[in-house]
């Protein structure tokens, strides 16, 4: 059986799970693949977040590259402009849709009184 269609019914691997979380902890990031299945330490967060940086230093570029894979391609849509941004995505995804729009609803009137 070939690589290719090895890969095709899996999900990302593990490396690309942490990069399509650039502004999470790693205990968060260790956390959150965890509820999805994939088992992954800090120490593995941590790595590939230093090999991400030397990638884009040696480019010369400023931005951090995006995962490629068909699997990434809905966290490569939502990718949060900043590390706040992600936290409150990854929090968003940790209580539910439904409670984060409550709070939200709840901030929104607690602002305008």
């Amino acid at each position: 059986m070939s690589k290719s269609s090895k890969k095709a019914g899996k999900s990302p691997s593990k490396s690309e799970f942490v990069r399509a979380h650039p502004g999470i902890s790693a205990p968060e990031v260790v956390r959150l693949a965890k509820e999805q299945g994939i088992t992954l330490n800090d120490s593995l967060v941590y790595n590939v977040r230093s090999q991400q940086r030397k990638k884009v230093e040696k480019s010369g570029t400023t931005e951090t590259p995006t995962p490629t894979s068909a699997a990434a391609a809905p966290a490569k849509q939502l990718a949060a402009k900043s590390p706040l941004e992600a936290q409150f995505r990854a929090l968003v995804l940790r209580i539910g849709l439904d409670r984060s729009n409550e709070l939200l609803e709840q901030l929104k009137t607690d602002i305008a009184a």
